[in-house]
């Protein structure tokens, strides 16, 4: 084994992952058959100060450009069994930037979770929303999980050290 110096750590590494936050879904959003419906958290796991993630409007808008790294993920349940369809859509200042899709073709599907992991090079005044789409067999509604005390919908990022 080589012996560990001062002389063998590179200089200039380091600094902060902030900002950060990870926002949570803590109840249930139910979601209407074949229809755009942006997603909602009601609560702050952590943030690296206050007002990160801002929860009135539902989305996070970076005050410090660079490159972020951002995890997003959304259980949906029916408790008919009928899922079919659902997307789940990451938009970038109003437009879409990404999509996760998940389609059954039986009708037996209660409960599903999809997840998304990025890195995105952003501005100061960017913002990030999330919108899901849905349909069923039976045309009836699903719910976006967030009750139970589980991590079941959330939405985390920080910036990346460059």
């Amino acid at each position: 084994l080589r012996k560990m110096t001062r002389a063998n750590f590179v200089s200039g590494i380091g600094g902060t992952n902030t900002p950060f936050f990870s926002a949570l879904k803590t109840s249930n959003q139910t979601i209407n058959h074949a229809t755009d419906t942006k997603l909602t958290f009601e609560s702050v796991e952590t943030e690296s100060s206050s007002g990160v993630f801002d929860l009135t409007n539902n989305k996070f808008v970076v005050a410090t450009a660079g490159k972020y790294h951002f995890n997003i993920k959304a259980t949906f349940y029916d408790s008919d069994n009928n899922i079919k369809r659902v997307d789940l859509m990451v938009f970038k200042n109003g437009s879409q930037n990404r999509k996760n899709i998940y389609f059954e073709t039986n009708e037996d599907t209660r409960e599903i979770c999809l997840s998304e992991s990025f890195i995105e090079n952003v501005s100061v005044n960017d913002y990030f929303e999330f919108y899901v789409y849905t349909n069923t067999y039976d045309s009836g509604t699903l719910d976006v999980a967030g009750s139970g005390g589980v991590h079941q919908t959330y939405f985390s990022g920080f910036k990346l050290i460059t």
